[in-house]
């Protein structure tokens, strides 16, 4: 089973915003996190990856000013990272969960609100998901 909690989470760079991801964590224990509007840089972010401990990786795409920002947390006792790409409204990781002979592509993603950006960002996700046609996918994340 993959546990993923998905979370807009307006901002992440507050103490009080960290501590409430921790809280969510210890409680459902998921084995990914996908986090939205992260509005960080990657000087927060580090200082996440600090807080949560040395099982988790942090994937990020850092926010434009206040705008955007996303953060993919894996727990790497229960998911092995095969691969990882980022771009500016998702990213995308095949894991492999623990004790399981299949993989999945995960995608994160923050959807952008310009025409224009919005079709730019679904031709890169439809090449990202041609290139992988038989894949169990998983899509989480904000469309607007």
């Amino acid at each position: 089973m993959m546990n993923i909690i998905s979370w807009n989470s307006r901002g992440l760079n507050s103490q009080s915003k960290q501590r409430i991801l921790k809280r969510k964590m210890q409680k459902y224990s998921p084995k990914m996190v996908f986090v939205q509007e992260t509005k960080c840089n990657k000087i927060s972010i580090d200082s996440l990856r600090l807080k949560l401990g040395r099982y988790y990786e942090v994937l990020e795409v850092e926010s434009q000013g206040r705008v955007g920002g996303l953060a993919t947390v894996c727990d790497s006792r229960k998911i092995h990272l095969l691969s990882a790409e980022a771009y500016k409204h998702f990213i995308a990781l095949e894991v492999q969960p623990s004790g399981n002979s299949s993989s999945f592509l995960c995608i994160n993603t923050y959807s952008p609100q310009k025409l224009e950006d919005k079709i730019n960002f679904l031709l890169s996700l439809s090449k990202l998901l041609a290139r992988q046609p038989n894949s169990n996918c998983i899509l989480g994340g904000i469309s607007t």
